[in-house]
């Protein structure tokens, strides 16, 4: 092994290994230490890992996001839901139509402006949904099982703090979506 540690049963899942052994030590600075890489290491086998245990139901982890999304807010439009998934507008747009075809959401213009599409779940799309949650749930133990519920709990205030100061920094910046993103979020979190 390029490290020279050998690795003991049991160690996978332990900080410092991986699915296929221990990870290579990194220089401070180097690539693979940095926040942004680690962080997309993780969503790939985070989202992965999810896909695995949703694969039975048919929807790949951003159909099942979307899903619960319009079922927590039914006769949401299209941008509102791109916005709360963080997904871009065209690729909602296209998960939204898969989930029409496959009879979990249907979508009708708005009458006062024909450009928006707004989404309303159908009873599969609720139920399916329903099982998605329960998923998740048990899917969350699982994760602080492997990590520890305090860990993973001070993990996910470490994100929204993280994502909370890169909005600030983005508004100060200029970026007009910026306040109004974070708004969304404040009201989701509210409800």
């Amino acid at each position: 092994m390029a490290t020279g540690k050998a690795l003991r049963a049991g160690d996978a899942g332990r900080s410092g290994t991986g699915p296929s052994g221990p990870r290579p030590e990194t220089a401070p600075g180097s690539l693979e230490s940095t926040l942004g890489f680690v962080m997309g290491r993780a969503h790939r086998a985070l989202r992965e890992a999810w896909g695995e245990r949703i694969a039975d139901l048919k929807v790949s982890p951003p159909q099942a996001a979307m899903l619960r999304a319009i079922c927590e807010r039914p006769g949401s439009g299209i941008r509102e839901v791109a916005r709360r998934t963080r997904s871009d507008p065209m690729n909602a747009k296209r998960i939204a139509d898969h989930l029409e075809q496959a009879g979990l959401v249907a979508s009708t213009v708005d009458p006062s402006h024909r450009q928006r599409r707004d989404l309303e779940p159908t009873a599969g799309g609720v139920e399916l949904a329903g099982e998605l949650a329960v998923r998740a749930a048990a899917w969350h133990r699982r994760l602080a099982e492997l990590v520890g519920a305090t860990e993973l709990d001070q993990l996910q205030r470490l994100l929204g703090r993280l994502e909370d100061a890169l909005v600030r920094e983005a508004e100060r910046a200029g970026r007009p979506r910026a306040r109004q993103e974070r708004q969304e979020r404040t009201e989701v979190e509210r409800r």
